[in-house]
């Protein structure tokens, strides 16, 4: 028998229903860590992105200003 098997067989029936129950306690708070964390990743990205774009349109306002600068110049 494995180490295991006799580990278990000699802590009893209640011992391992504990050391089992401990196990689903740590599952869970693993699993919310996990959820919480990949939250915080999402929500970064979202800001980061929504800088990007904003960053990204005044670059547009920018250049069709300057465009529409030079076309009034050249009509004048």
């Amino acid at each position: 028998m494995s180490t295991y098997v006799l580990g278990h067989l000699s802590l009893g029936w209640r011992a391992s229903v504990v050391l089992t129950e401990n196990l689903q306690i740590h599952r869970a708070k693993a699993e919310k860590a996990r959820e919480r964390q990949i939250k915080e990743e999402m929500d970064a990205k979202r800001a980061r992105t929504k800088a990007a774009r904003e960053r990204k349109q005044e670059r547009q306002i920018a250049k069709r200003n300057a465009l529409m600068g030079d076309v009034e110049e050249e009509s004048k």
